[in-house]
């Protein structure tokens, strides 16, 4: 490739292609903006006439707003500079940009007859700035298809979606169970699909749906034919044969190898060591009951393992020592299993051959079968926007759409081109490079902007040969290079350069030069050197004479570099600012870059103990993290709030504060039990009632999520995912319009399978923008700059296993093929992967260049003994024929070595002389800072009391009760001093559901299976389901959430049915609840009622006397009792749900489940003893609140509302007693407060004295 010229954006001619390299810090962004703003001044190009694209949504943003800046910056000086002296006065002043002065000087700005046209083409471009085409490619791409519907052959009622790998795992699926699991399948009897397959499938399937023209290879047709092969018949042949002469000679063959061993006949490595026989005799043992190859593992060798093989004659006879040939241990059993070995690596071979096979048959079904669902879908993914523009430019009307898009678009502006793949190139080159109609004479511009040293995201698809490519076939005088450093200081540009300067060929492809790149700034950062490399001495405790692991060596680098970090904060070193002033170096000018996510968790982990800010950068996804898992359970625990092991395993995590010992006496505590339960059900009503997000907010914010987390370690970053998943779920449900148990299969997919994340959305985000060390991953760090940067791990090397395929991008002579190959098996599969390995290798070097590139002052490197150190990106710079296990001796002076040729003056490297003595600082001690005292207003009121949420639940269990009886709400076990009649003449009056436990468990279900059936019978109409259909169907589906033994459904079921189809006389005598029209009922009505304020409380003696104004005997006398509740817990909210609010013939009634045992028998449940059970439990002071809340509610909801005449009552249900067959008070307390009662109770609340 020729050699790029140096670069200046204000002499460019502006038509024609261009391709402009641009190295790291060289300004590049500040060169587009300024060809921008040249195609406005300069041409009569329009922002719309100008298309922009860069590679994310994000960088897509910026650079839009920079773009619109810059236009904006011209129109200021323009306008507030009448003279062209004018202008340049602000330019010295340092008031506007030299560069856009000499654009508007250059366009005739001040001359008289130009200056209104340029200031009107200035302003209409902001006007019209928001609809400047300023895209990502699959932007552009997703506008053309919308535009150009007719040109492209796209449909308009398209639906783009983020991800299709579900439909690639409907698609897999079906092609498995096609070749799996009919009864003729030979498939099955050659390969098992177990989840290694499962996943290469997924993979492949995926592939091939996203590169859609790139062949496949090998070819699939023959897979047919593999499966008629004879060879397992013949290996189930050799088995029999050899099961049959093993259980015969089995104890002649073990003594025989025996023998063998203890004569020291046999090589003591392979044959002679205890165990290793008696391993593969039962081995034998073992395969002749399997009698399948699978039994043998076939290793990269191409052979079976060591055990499997060493009964084998061949194996016996190299095992025998050369002194005892005679004794070899010979026997036709260990012939026979040289025949099965060997069988066994030719089955392994053809199974191999079909696996190929079918991953290439499964790529070529993907496409079609995939296409045909979208189609039917309505849907395209992004990388279908690509393809289907691409091939329509090469379709039959692809000349009309060159044409319209040639017409809409004078000029192109690609930026980040490095990281385009073939596909784009292609529409690009298509587009805007390749030349047309030889009579079109009208200007045209292609811009191609990027740096092939900053190539690093082939794992997204970008293809450094298709920027190599576009850049040959630029013309030679229009391909620039930028080549002066604005970010860096010249001692760190001159380190950089001179470390990759240090091997020939330094980013291994002769195709991208390391070009001379002249730094702007002088050294602004005097105290250190430019560029440290820093040798930190092996562990105290480690082996001098071997090399540590990645791990070990890992968590003793990072304490080092967290002492560092200290001691450079505490130094109090300074910076330099533009203006030539100094400020003190803050942990926010800071970064630590590093590989992975882990390696930063390290580190961050580390630098909190030492009292140091930081903040986390990494492109990790929240459904990663511990966050995401307590999450779960809590939404599972929402969604089950009867189940008591979903809470306790919700209540485990960190969410909700509870410790080992908490939980441990939680399980005996039924009161406590209770009340988390309540809890639960009330977040679960609450997300149905009001949405997800303010459940999820209520649950945070009365666990005190945030202010318990805040103040530990990991806390900002703990409760930072916390409220970054409940905005995507939140999202979620808005879009899907989903309920809890959407949301959490929905989680529980995210977590489990990445492929179902938007990575956009889901990557973790800051957990403040405090000034903190930024830790950041060398991918998420391109494009970024940092005042100081640290590496702790560029010593880390980052292998991995071999893939079964492969995207082949060049040929066998290392040229760029034209269409890239997907290889799956091949024969030439192994030389691909060595090229794909060595792709792998120079990405490294790339990335080590953004990585080194992104400090404006300093870098700081941190190398340590380490085993493969030397085949990392900067160890194969640094070092020649290092082995891993050299002394901290022997490394210190290798680097010194090669720190001494490379003869850079920024350069310093720090041995074992100046490492050894370093004093570890401790903690890090922020400078104190003066600043103004401030002083708050005075809070003049002497008692600033606590606003409370209570509910009725908490009231009752502060009544002091006589008997100190404890006080259930609805689900809690209580006999209730329940008659103890054995009398046989009694029995035929027992309750049906006297023997089923009570507890909170059966309370929730009853609860929520009213509530369903209530909700579901009238949408069956005219065909519903019946009562005891939809109660069996529910209480089967709810059987596993609250743990009822399968013995009580059909009694449960029966009983239920009852109360739902039982005439309830008190309301009417012909009533029911099944028959509720659903407009008609609300179930678990959510209320919250002020009680008092800050200025008054409420006065429990006058909540007793409201009770006292009552004509009920029952009522009157309760006045007593619930004037003992305090004060102090009857001020701030009253909180409750009531169970069914109905309306009747056009009156009110409010409905109350109880399912507490009260005894075993029927007369149990008569009137005296529910009005006892009323009393007692102080379920009169709950319906009376509840009334209250009703009529307050009722009184802003419906028109014309008034309490005597629309007001129709109280029902209390006891579940285990209502019989309406036996009497229509058989387990029902009806009760119609007193409107003077109830006024009376409301200015209570209110903090009123009743009148």
């Amino acid at each position: 490739m020729d050699t790029k010229q140096s670069f200046d954006p204000l002499q460019m001619t502006l038509a024609g292609v261009h391709s402009i390299a641009a190295s790291a810090g060289t300004g590049k962004t500040y060169t587009i903006t300024t060809l921008y703003l040249r195609y406005l001044l300069e041409t009569e190009c329009r922002v719309d006439d100008i298309l922009v694209t860069t590679f994310t949504e994000a960088a897509t943003a910026e650079l839009k707003e920079r773009l619109r800046s810059r236009v904006r910056e011209a129109l200021d000086l323009l306008q507030s500079a009448e003279t062209i002296h004018e202008g340049q006065e602000q330019v010295t002043k340092k008031r506007a940009d030299q560069t856009v002065f000499h654009l508007l000087r250059d366009a005739g700005a001040w001359e008289t007859e130009r200056r209104p046209d340029i200031q009107d083409r200035l302003q209409n471009a902001l006007l019209n700035f928001d609809h400047a085409p300023v895209f990502t490619i699959h932007g552009f791409c997703h506008r053309v298809l919308q535009e150009l519907v007719f040109e492209t052959s796209s449909r308009f009622d398209i639906e783009l979606v983020t991800s299709q790998d579900t439909l690639v795992e409907d698609v897999a699926a079906d092609f498995a169970a096609q070749l799996w699991t009919t009864d003729d399948s030979q498939v099955a009897d050659w390969v098992t699909l177990d989840e290694t397959l499962w996943s290469q499938m997924r993979s492949i399937a995926a592939l091939a749906l996203e590169n859609p023209d790139f062949p496949i290879c090998p070819d699939h047709s023959e897979w047919k034919n593999l499966l008629q092969s004879t060879l397992l018949v013949q290996f189930s042949e050799q088995v029999r044969t050899l099961a049959d002469d093993w259980r015969r000679h089995r104890a002649e063959v073990t003594q025989l190898l025996i023998s063998a061993r203890e004569n020291d006949w046999l090589n003591r490595n392979t044959h002679g060591r205890e165990g290793q026989l008696e391993q593969s005799i039962d081995f034998v043992d073992r395969l002749i009951v399997r009698a399948s190859p699978d039994a043998f593992t076939i290793g990269k060798d191409g052979r079976p393992e060591a055990v499997q093989r060493r009964l084998t004659q061949s194996e016996l006879k190299k095992a025998t020592k050369k002194e005892h040939k005679d004794h070899e241990p010979c026997h036709h059993v260990f012939q026979q299993l040289d025949k099965l070995v060997e069988q066994a690596v030719q089955i392994h071979q053809h199974r191999t051959k079909i696996i190929t096979c079918l991953l290439s048959h499964l790529a070529s079904s993907t496409r079609v079968k995939a296409v045909l669902r979208k189609q039917q879908r309505g849907i395209m993914s992004f990388s279908d926007l690509l393809n289907q523009v691409d091939r329509a430019l090469q379709a039959s009307q692809g000349p009309r759409l060159l044409k319209r898009l040639r017409d809409r678009y004078r000029v192109a502006m690609v930026d980040e081109f490095q990281d385009t793949d073939p596909v784009q190139y292609r529409i690009f080159r298509r587009v805007f490079q390749v030349p047309h109609d030889a009579a079109d004479s009208s200007f045209r511009s292609f811009i191609m902007i990027g740096d092939p040293k900053q190539s690093i995201y082939r794992f997204r698809g970008a293809d450094i040969h298709s920027y190599l490519q576009a850049t040959d076939e630029t013309p030679t005088q229009h391909r620039h290079t930028l080549d002066t450093n604005w970010r860096s200081d010249k001692p760190l540009v001159d380190a950089v350069q001179a470390v990759f300067a240090s091997r020939e060929n330094p980013f291994l492809y002769t195709s991208i030069p390391l070009p001379d790149v002249e730094a702007h700034h002088e050294r602004r950062f005097s105290q250190r050197a430019a560029f440290e490399i820093c040798l930190v001495p092996r562990h105290p405790a480690a082996d001098k004479n071997k090399a540590p692991g990645r791990d070990q060596a890992l968590r003793h680098v990072v304490h080092r570099v967290a002492a560092e970090i200290v001691a450079q904060q505490n130094g109090r070193q300074t910076l330099s600012n533009a203006d030539g002033q100094t400020r003190p170096l803050v942990p926010g000018d800071i970064a630590v870059l590093c590989r992975t996510g882990k390696q930063l968790r390290m580190l961050q982990a580390e630098l909190a103990e030492r009292n140091v800010p930081a903040v986390l950068q990494t492109d990790e996804s929240v459904f990663d993290t511990a966050e995401a898992e307590a999450t779960m359970h809590a939404l599972r625990a929402l969604t089950q709030p009867g189940n008591l092991m979903v809470q306790f395993n919700a209540l485990a995590s960190p969410l909700f504060g509870q410790n080992a010992d908490e939980l441990e006496s939680l399980r005996h505590d039924q009161q406590r039990l209770s009340q988390w339960s309540e809890r639960f059900f009330e977040w679960h009503h609450l997300c149905g009632a009001r949405g997800f997000i303010v459940a999820w907010r209520r649950l945070l914010d009365q666990m005190k999520v945030v202010t318990r987390l805040t103040g530990r370690i990991t806390g900002e970053r703990q409760v930072t995912n916390y409220l970054h998943l409940g905005e995507l779920l939140h999202g979620q449900a808005v879009a899907m319009h989903a309920g809890p148990d959407q949301l959490l299969r929905w989680l529980e997919g995210c977590i489990a399978d990445p492929r179902l994340r938007s990575d956009d959305e889901t990557q973790l985000r800051l957990e403040t923008d405090a000034a903190a060390v930024q830790l950041c991953t060398i991918h998420r760090s391109k494009g970024l700059e940092y005042p100081v940067v640290y590496y702790p791990a560029l010593w880390h090397t980052y292998g991995g296993a071999d893939a079964a395929w492969v995207i082949a991008r060049l040929d066998d002579d290392g040229r760029p093929l034209e269409v890239p190959e997907i290889d799956v098996g091949s024969d030439r599969l192994e030389a691909r992967l060595q090229q794909d390995r060595e792709e792998t290798q120079a990405e490294d070097r790339r990335l080590l260049y953004v990585a080194l590139t992104r400090a404006r002052h300093q870098c700081r490197i941190f190398w340590t003994a380490v085993r493969d150190a030397s085949d990392s990106a900067l160890g194969q710079l640094m070092f020649d024929g290092l082995k891993g296990n050299e002394s901290d001796k022997e490394l210190d002076q290798r680097l010194r070595q090669w720190v001494e040729s490379l003869a850079a003056t920024g350069i310093e490297y720090r041995g074992l002389d100046t490492m050894a003595t370093f004093v570890d600082p401790g903690r890090y001690h922020p400078p104190k800072t003066s600043t103004t005292v401030l002083d708050c207003r005075r809070v003049t009121r002497t008692e600033l009391p606590r606003l409370v949420r209570t509910s009725f639940s908490a009231l009752a269990r502060h009544v002091d009760l006589a008997d100190d009886l404890e006080i259930p709400d609805r689900d809690v076990a209580s006999s209730d001093d329940a008659s103890e009649l054995d009398d046989p003449i009694l029995d035929r009056q027992r309750v049906p559901l006297a023997e089923m436990p009570g507890g909170v468990q059966i309370g929730n279900l009853v609860h929520d299976v009213f509530e369903k059936v209530i909700r579901d019978g009238r949408r069956h109409d005219p065909d519903r389901l019946s009562a005891a259909e939809l109660v069996q169907e529910h209480l089967q589906a709810d059987l596993a959430r609250y743990n009822l033994d399968p013995l009580w459904i059909e009694p449960l079921a029966v009983e239920l049915t009852k109360c739902l189809t039982g005439c309830i006389a008190q309301v009417d005598p012909t009533f029911c609840m099944f028959d509720l029209p659903l407009e008609d009922a609300a179930c678990e009505l959510h209320f919250l009622l002020p009680v008092a304020d800050h200025d008054r409380q409420m006065d429990a003696r006058s909540l007793g006397s409201a009770f006292d104004r009552a004509t009920d005997d029952l009522v009157r006398s309760y006045g007593a009792r619930v004037g003992r509740v305090p004060p102090s817990r009857l001020r701030g909210f009253l909180e409750g749900y009531i169970d069914l609010v109905f309306r009747y013939q056009g009156r009110w009634f409010l409905l109350d489940y109880k399912t507490n045992q009260l005894g075993p028998l029927a007369t149990d449940y008569g009137p005296s003893r529910l009005e006892e059970t009323m009393f007692r439990h102080d379920y009169l002071l709950q319906y009376h609140l509840y009334a209250v809340a009703l009529d307050r509610f009722l009184q802003q909801r419906v028109s014309g509302y008034r309490y005597d005449r629309d007001f129709g009552g109280v029902i209390y249900l006891f579940v285990r007693g209502f019989d309406a067959g036996r009497s229509p008070t058989q387990g029902v307390y009806f009760h119609r407060p007193q409107q003077t009662v109830i006024q009376a109770i409301a200015s209570v609340l209110d903090g009123e004295e009743i009148q």
